[in-house]
C-alpha cells in the first residue's frame, strides 16, 4: 500500500469516527430530552 493511499485510509476512519462520536452525543442528548417529561422552566408549553 502506497504512504499516500495508507494516510488517506486513516484520515478517513479518522472523520468517520469524529462523525460517529457526534452522532452519539446528538442521539444521548435527544434520548434524554424525550425521556424528561418535564418542560423547561421558562417554557410556556
Amino acid at each position: 500500500m502506497s504512504r499516500w493511499k495508507q494516510g488517506w485510509t486513516r484520515g478517513s476512519l479518522f472523520a468517520a469516527l469524529n462523525i460517529a462520536a457526534v452522532v452519539a452525543v446528538l442521539m444521548l442528548g435527544a434520548g434524554v430530552a424525550v425521556a424528561d417529561p418535564d418542560a423547561a422552566p421558562g417554557d410556556p408549553l
